[in-house]
């Protein structure tokens, strides 16, 4: 299991576009300089990915069980493809909010 977080938190995005993601344009969007955060994406077919890696959402919220326990201050970044069903983003922020993690973001173009 904690080799499972570790792996999970050490890779990095690659490219967004390798998930084939279209991220929404967001005019007031801003630089945000966060480091060594969870990266969460959701295409647009309702798939999650965790630094690329594709969970189901059962393995998702293992990781962010584990994630919690070792640091209530870790930081998250959510990408859902514009086509994203909302109800998966919001499904994803509520499973953040139950587990007290409250340093998420969504990032946008």
């Amino acid at each position: 299991m904690v080799l499972l977080f570790f792996l999970l938190v050490s890779m990095q995005f690659k490219d967004k576009n390798t998930l084939n993601i279209s991220l929404p344009k967001i005019d007031t969007a801003g630089s945000n300089d966060l480091q060594k955060e969870i990266q969460i994406a959701i295409n647009k077919e309702g798939d999650f990915y965790i630094n690329n890696q594709k969970v189901t959402f059962k393995e998702l919220k293992t990781a962010l069980k584990l994630a919690a326990s070792i640091n209530q201050e870790q930081s998250i970044l959510l990408l859902a493809d514009e086509e994203a069903l909302f109800k998966k983003v919001t499904l994803l922020i509520d499973t953040c909010r139950k587990l007290n993690l409250k340093k998420f973001r969504l990032q946008s173009k």
